[in-house]
């Protein structure tokens, strides 16, 4: 889609293999990364070498923003941009996205080690030309099976709002919440506190021992959790967030619940993924949370699951009496 034509509506969707990545960038880099993504059908496979072009007009109008602060972060975002990398583990990797013609040479699956780390360029090239305010980016060959083809596994995010959330925590919390509405929570969802702080970055490495930081939950809610909530009610097309503490160990809080809702008008038809009666206009979208509480395995059909599709019952083929070939017996009425 052209950026001119961006509505609320508009969404980007990548894998969530990727979404570590994409909440520790810069700013600009992240909004010049999805406005880039925002241009590609997320079911079909790029053209080869195709070039993805962002106006600063685009730019600005998109981040509700000056055009001379576009200009400026529009420079610092394809120099961070062109220098970042998407770390995933080896176990993770995706085969890449080949096309007719082209040698196929498959991921070697030899054993890596537990902890073996990939690290690949997000881009082959980020143009930044000044004088015509313009940045053309071309995606590396390895980052095509995160950001298109898509099929499960996925995050979707409203453009506006992914790009209009300034601040990199909010902007995690954000992601995190819209991961879990791909995957069918479109309610609510329960999740650790320590398993929280791993999906928002908060945590730091020393030595062999991860530190989590805001070790009081108290520190936890006054400093980052209200901030945040209040600025996604404000910003985005997440509205009512809030959140409660659901458990306690030694009363310490432990496991959160996130409750929200999301502006209906603003979700397109295709993102009603899970939807009671099958997909239709006025059909209520299906919460993963009503058919399967935590810890129960997702049955198949519904977003999330990793139950295969079950083999369809096969027809009687035995020929009935009467037919050529038949070898049934005669009922016999009397």
């Amino acid at each position: 889609m052209k950026l001119a034509n961006v509505t609320l509506k508009t969404k980007i969707r990548h894998r969530n293999e990727i979404n570590h990545t994409f909440s520790v960038l810069p700013l600009p880099a992240r909004r010049i990364l999805f406005m880039a993504i925002a241009q590609i059908d997320s079911k079909r496979l790029i053209e080869q070498g195709q070039v993805f072009r962002i106006t600063a007009n685009e730019y600005a109008m998109i981040a509700n923003i000056d055009i001379s602060v576009a200009y400026k972060q529009m420079k610092d975002g394809a120099n961070e941009l062109q220098h970042s990398v998407i770390s995933i583990p080896k176990s993770q990797l995706l085969e890449p996205l080949y096309r007719p013609g082209q040698f196929y040479k498959p991921i070697k699956t030899k054993k890596n080690a537990s902890d073996s780390i990939r690290s690949m360029n997000l881009t082959e090239f980020c143009d930044y030309v000044e004088s015509e305010g313009y940045i053309d980016i071309s995606f590396t060959r390895v980052i095509e099976p995160y950001i298109c083809r898509l099929a499960d596994g996925f995050t979707t995010q409203v453009l506006l709002s992914a790009a209009r959330l300034t601040e990199t925590n909010a902007s995690s919390l954000y992601q995190l919440i819209r991961k879990n509405i791909s995957s069918g929570k479109v309610s609510y969802f329960d999740i650790g506190v320590d398993e929280l702080k791993d999906e928002l970055n908060l945590y730091r490495i020393e030595g062999e021992e991860k530190i989590y930081l805001h070790a009081q939950f108290k520190d936890f809610n006054r400093d980052f959790l209200k901030k945040n909530v209040d600025t996604i009610n404000r910003v985005t097309e997440i509205k009512d967030l809030s959140f409660e503490i659901v458990e306690r160990v030694a009363r310490k809080a432990t496991r959160l619940r996130f409750t929200y809702s999301v502006e209906r008008d603003l979700e397109s038809e295709e993102d009603n993924f899970l939807q009671e009666g099958g997909a239709g206009v006025g059909s209520r979208m299906r919460d993963i949370n009503e058919i399967s509480e935590h810890g129960d395995e997702i049955p198949y059909g519904f977003k999330g699951s990793t139950k295969e599709k079950p083999e369809p019952q096969k027809p009687n083929s035995e020929i009935p009496q009467g037919f050529r070939g038949g070898s049934k017996k005669k009922q016999n009425f009397e």
